[in-house]
């Protein structure tokens, strides 16, 4: 016969074995839930110049969310109307808001439109998927083209405080067709980056005719920004294979955050080729930049020797934050060592201006943000000396 207290410690142990399984499954849910599907985000749509249209804006939660904090990037031509009393127009879905849910958005300083909502008894939304919001906005009378509208900065809040932050989304708005619009393209190759280092990042243009002239915005995520060099100018270099002898570059920064690139020459003569890099653009991170994020290409103008102007489509890229990813200083070739055959690869870049096989971090020889004839004489002189000046 089995004492009373021994089967009392087999209960005990089979309740307690029963509740360790619970809390687990339970833990391995809640994991589930902070790395689940939780989105913010647009769904594409069509609006014509001088139009106004209401448009939804959709939130997926797998678990209870009692607030939303999103910032929305909006193209040139494109803004958030404004009723009869002064306030933007934002408005919550009744089906999904609770009697207390209250929703309230303005512009910010770089541009973007933020958009609040909250309660005050920290109630969850209803149910977990569908339209949150619908928001009105307006078309210019001379919107025209294919554009992205990006919803990034994402912070959803549980009714226990957890905090959760999806990843960027984007959505394409396209207006009546520009002047041209097939067949033309401005676009970042997708970049990788350690944070507090540099990258440098081609600018490709294809054009199928002759282009003289180019203007396009960058807007670029929180901790990401266009170096600098010594002289304090921009890092933002013409690829000599496809400049003419008048053609210049340049660029700086928009009071909506933007950072703008324009190149043109005073003799009307188009760019060599019509694929491939255009310019190439050195990138720094912040210390504490990580995670992957877009990079927008709005407001893309080109001109062709006649005058003529075409409009692409806005483009997105996608930035990733690497740790403890390096690229050897000098190996210009990307084959792990940095010796003689660097030089002869860096020579030959700089008189070609094609980078295939070329590391361009690598081949930035005295971390200027720029590729010139003095990385060829650091990378000498640390092949003479062995250490770097």
């Amino acid at each position: 016969m089995i004492p009373k207290c021994a089967l009392a410690f087999l209960f005990f142990d089979n309740i307690m074995r029963r509740l360790f399984i619970l809390l687990s499954v339970l833990s391995l849910s809640l994991l589930s839930m902070e790395a689940g599907d939780y989105r913010l985000y647009l769904e594409d749509f069509s609006i014509d110049a001088g139009e106004t249209k209401d448009i939804s804006l959709y939130l997926d939660n797998v678990g209870d969310i009692t607030g939303i904090q999103a910032d929305i990037v909006l193209p040139e031509g494109l803004t958030i109307a404004v009723d009869d009393e002064g306030y933007y127009c934002v408005t919550l879905n009744s089906s999904r808001k609770t009697r207390n849910h209250t929703i309230d958005g303005n512009y910010q300083a770089d541009g973007t439109f933020r958009i609040i909502s909250y309660t005050s008894d920290s109630k969850a939304f209803k149910l977990n998927t569908g339209e949150i919001a619908t928001i009105t906005i307006t078309a210019s009378s001379e919107f025209k083209g294919t554009h992205t509208i990006e919803v990034r900065h994402v912070e959803l809040a549980a009714p226990d405080g957890t905090q959760f932050f999806p990843d960027d989304e984007s959505c394409i708005v396209t207006g009546p067709a520009g002047e041209v619009t097939g067949g033309y393209r401005v676009y970042l190759e997708n970049i990788e980056i350690t944070a507090g280092q540099t990258a440098i990042v081609g600018l490709i243009m294809e054009n199928p005719d002759e282009i003289t002239g180019i203007q396009t915005d960058l807007y670029l995520p929180d901790g990401l920004s266009v170096a600098i060099d010594d002289e304090d100018y921009y890092c933002i270099e013409l690829n000599p294979e496809r400049k003419t002898r008048n053609h210049t570059i340049d660029g700086n920064y928009q009071e909506d955050g933007s950072f703008r690139i324009i190149s043109y020459t005073s003799d009307s003569k188009p760019f060599n080729y019509n694929n491939g890099a255009v310019a190439f653009i050195t990138l720094k991170a912040d210390d504490n930049f990580e995670g992957t994020h877009l990079i927008q290409i709005m407001n893309t103008e080109l001109a062709n020797p006649s005058g003529t102007q075409f409009w692409p489509t806005d483009e997105t890229s996608t930035v990733t934050c690497t740790a403890g990813v390096h690229t050897l200083r000098g190996d210009v070739n990307g084959d792990g060592s940095v010796n003689i055959s660097d030089v002869t690869a860096l020579i030959d870049y700089l008189l070609s201006g094609n980078a295939n096989g070329i590391s361009l971090v690598g081949a930035d020889c005295n971390t200027d943000g720029s590729i010139n004839i003095s990385d060829v004489t650091a990378l000498i002189d640390y092949l003479l000396s062995g250490s770097w000046p």
